[in-house]
């Protein structure tokens, strides 16, 4: 309780100076929490964005892969008929 016989003491400029200071630095402290959320939720997007484009990169990757397989044999097949 000493704390409140301290702040009973307080002239009210000098009060309403404190309450200012301690209301902006919780609304410093909000608008950081509030921009460290956004930051966290873009990044987020980011990380969904960049994971949809490694699953279409794997996709064209096994799709070239089996078309190049696929010309290979085809061109070996040739090959192989041609020499009969």
């Amino acid at each position: 309780m000493a704390g409140v016989e301290s702040l009973l003491k307080i002239p009210s400029d000098e009060l309403r100076g404190v309450i200012a200071k301690r209301v902006e630095l919780l609304d410093t402290k909000l608008k950081e929490h509030e921009a460290r959320h956004k930051a966290i939720d873009e990044a987020l997007a980011a990380q969904r964005v960049l994971e949809a484009k490694r699953q279409q990169s794997k996709r064209i990757r096994r799709n070239v892969n089996i078309g190049s397989f696929v010309a290979a044999a085809m061109f070996t097949g040739l090959i192989i008929v041609s020499m009969f």
